[in-house]
């Protein structure tokens, strides 16, 4: 974050929540594509905070942050899994490499890639800034959030993964 005023922050940050085949297949139901095993929503959010007691350790805040938002459905590969047979029938070989050589073709790096989707996705907060070290210019953040993260079938895989969340963050003041 970058501050602004003594009390206003420009926030930016990536962030990355993995959902397993439960969770996902209980959020998405019907709109669950086949064969997906597991869903990535990565979020690259830029914002504003409010802070209030600035000179205290702690560091009440409110604050929005919107963004594009990429999801990507990971399917697994025959093979690709440790333990299981890849191409070679042998065990423990992964046939994201190709071969026993470990050749890698782009067609096999490719056929790999999880699907991908794409939307514009924001949030509002309301949370504390802990601040840390000899300067007080580290921060541990703990906030409550509700997300705003719906995706269109025009873009990708349908699927509304908005509601209340839980964000825990590292960061230094500039």
């Amino acid at each position: 974050d970058r501050r602004l005023k003594e009390d206003l922050r420009l926030t930016a940050g990536t962030e990355m929540l993995t959902y397993s085949l439960l969770r996902s297949s209980t959020i998405l139901g019907g709109d669950l594509p086949p064969n997906v095993t597991r869903i990535t929503l990565v979020a690259l959010s830029l914002g504003l905070q409010q802070q209030f007691v600035t000179s205290k350790r702690v560091v009440p805040h409110v604050g929005f942050g919107a963004g594009p938002v990429l999801r990507f459905d990971h399917r697994p590969q025959a093979g690709f899994y440790p333990n299981t047979f890849g191409s070679s029938g042998r065990s423990g070989y992964p046939s994201g490499f190709g071969t026993r050589t470990n050749g890698v073709s782009a067609n096999v790096l490719l056929s790999d890639f999880p699907g991908m989707s794409l939307t514009l996705g924001g949030f509002v907060e309301s949370g504390v800034d802990i601040r840390v070290g000899s300067d007080r210019d580290l921060a541990i953040t703990v906030g409550g959030r509700y997300s705003l993260t719906k995706f269109t079938d025009a873009i990708g895989n349908p699927g509304d993964f908005s509601g209340l969340s839980l964000a825990v963050g590292f960061g230094k003041y500039f």
